[in-house]
Order: structure tokens, then sequence, then C-alpha cells
């Protein structure tokens, strides 16, 4: 399971990963996700291979599985995170060998939340590059909460014809005051995060013509 976070300055949201191995393993990836402490008021998107069958996901087409109990524990666990599940019941995930029927293992839940204001789920057997799952994308549009604070103006305005100058006076700033060559911890992100954000805003104030009023 590999969740990641997104951050600006109005917004946050999750995109977590999954991968639970098959029957034949403990499905220690599940359980991991049900015990996941994620921020009530998160935004969240989950979506992988679970391995898991459920009567929720069933194919329309075909009778519906005997669920199991880990699927049934994903369901209510989804419920009480106010999730849906994106999934298109007419369209399998997974594509059956020999005699196995194709099914749908790979799921995609999302909050249920008017910032995501609308989805677009697809499955593709083109994309799939000769593995038994199909290739699948997603696609939200976010509604941005509106603030009142006023935008950022730093007195400078953006001259095209500075930008040799502006790339100059950057690069001689990033050698005199470089960012860490790698990134091993928190506060090496930080710390490089620091150094650019200030050398950005040094370099057009050194370059760039003041605004006038």
């Amino acid at each position: 399971m590999v969740p990641l976070q997104f951050i600006r300055t109005d917004l946050s949201f999750f995109v977590v990963n999954v991968y639970n191995r098959g029957s034949s393993e403990r499905h220690h990836t599940v359980e991991a996700l049900l015990q996941a402490q994620f921020p009530v008021t998160s935004l969240l998107i989950i979506g992988g291979d679970f391995n898991l069958r459920h009567r929720a996901w069933s194919l329309s087409s075909q009778p519906q599985y005997a669920h199991s109990e880990l699927g049934e524990q994903l369901t209510v666990w989804a419920a009480s995170h106010n999730l849906l599940l994106l999934n298109d019941l007419d369209q399998p995930t997974h594509r059956g060998h020999q005699h196995q029927a194709d099914s749908i293992i790979d799921l995609t839940w999302s909050a249920a939340t008017d910032t995501f204001a609308s989805y677009d789920w697809d499955v593709s057997d083109q994309l799939r590059f000769g593995s038994d799952h199909r290739a699948i994308s997603w696609t939200t549009d976010l509604i941005i909460p509106q603030t009142d604070e006023p935008e950022l103006d730093l007195g400078y305005r953006i001259d095209p014809e500075k930008r040799k100058d502006w790339t100059d006076t950057l690069n001689a700033l990033l050698t005199m005051n470089p960012p860490p060559e790698a990134y091993h911890c928190m506060e090496d992100l930080d710390r490089g995060a620091d150094v650019l954000i200030g050398a950005l805003h040094a370099a057009i104030c050194e370059a760039m013509p003041p605004r006038k009023n």
C-alpha cells in the first residue's frame, strides 16, 4: 500500500495505491488499509488490485459471487469513510485464464464529496501490455474552495526580455547556496524547498524591474 498526499494552500487529498496478494497469501495489505487512520475530513481516492470478490462489485453479466469475510469488511469500511465505488460493473478488470471467467478484482474508490465534481473511469485492453489485468484510468474535476485572500504581489513586473538575467541570477544563487544533492528524509525535502523558493524570490527581486504603481 502506497499512500500519497497532495497538498496545496486550500486543498489536501490522498491517493492510495493498493496491491493485495491473492488467496494463497494472507491479505496483509487490505488488513493494513482497514486499520489506516486518514483524517476524517480528508479527500480520498483508493485504487489497485484487491484480489477480493464481493457481490458489490460482481460483473452485472455474471451470477454474483459469494463474498469473503474480508470483502465484507472492506465494503463496511468504505461506507464508514463515505467512499463510492467508481468501477463500471459491465467492465471486467481481470481477464480469466482458460476456464476462468473474467472478473472485477481491481477496484477504484473515491470520496463522496462535492469537491470532486465529476469522474471519468475507464478500462483498456490496449494498455495492459500482456498482463491479465486491464489498464484502468480515471480522471476527476476538482472544485477548488474559493478564498478571500488577495493575490500575492511581489512588487515586480515579469519582463520576458529579462529572462537571461533572471536565469543567470538564479543559477548563481543556487551555486552559492545549493539544495541537497540527495533527499533521504523530510528535513532534506524541507531544506530543498526553502532553498529553491528563496532563490526564485531573490532572482525576481534582483533581475526584474519594480512594478510602477
